[in-house]
């Protein structure tokens, strides 16, 4: 059984949106309640600042190691973090119910399941998650290093690259059917197969 909450699954009950927070600012991110009332402690980027929502979503727009950001209504804090914080073990501490979690939005197209090898399709910034992985944590953690391609191995492996080496070949679609670790509905990848994305935003 998964540690991950119920919207780790697929994020459920996420809305997809522009957050518009000024009349001429507009930032693209995904909603999300799925915190429960949570603040997060790890992998946080420095301390709480009390800044606007606008200046909070601002800053971590143009940052790229900044993928979330949770924003405290009523205390105008901004808290920063460099991953996705879909797992109940990131967050330990209780926080008030004002505090809402937005994660960057990074549009992606899937580009076909690939053999691989030793010598890696996508050799770069492996990220292995047994517990949480998902395409939205693969594809932000290839995207905070700037790279065009991610994939995931395994239902549990995540690999990183700008191009797709030559010598590897698409295979039927049948072969990446290993259940995500983090949202067993999605496949992604098996056994020395792996599921290949684009990042285009």
């Amino acid at each position: 059984m998964t540690h991950c909450l119920l919207p780790c699954l697929a994020l459920i009950f996420t809305i997809l949106l522009h957050v518009t927070l000024a009349s001429e600012s507009t930032f693209n991110f995904v909603h999300s309640d799925h915190l429960n009332g949570q603040l997060c402690t790890t992998k946080s980027r420095g301390q709480a600042v009390v800044i606007s929502k606008l200046d909070c979503a601002q800053t971590c727009s143009t940052d790229l190691l900044c993928i979330s950001f949770i924003y405290d209504d009523v205390n105008r804090l901004c808290h920063m973090y460099d991953k996705v914080l879909n797992c109940a073990f990131d967050c330990v501490n209780p926080a008030n119910q004002t505090y809402i979690y937005y994660i960057k939005l990074v549009i992606h197209t899937y580009v076909g399941c690939y053999n691989d090898n030793r010598r890696r399709v996508l050799p770069y910034r492996k990220l292995l998650d047994n517990i949480c992985l998902t395409i939205n944590t693969c594809k932000l953690h290839c995207h905070r290093f700037n790279y065009t391609f991610f994939g995931i191995e395994g239902g549990r492996e995540c690999y990183c690259g700008n191009v797709i080496k030559d010598g590897y070949t698409i295979k039927p679609e049948t072969q990446c059917n290993s259940p995500l670790r983090g949202d067993p509905s999605t496949m992604g990848g098996g056994h020395w197969r792996i599921s290949i994305f684009k990042i285009i935003v």
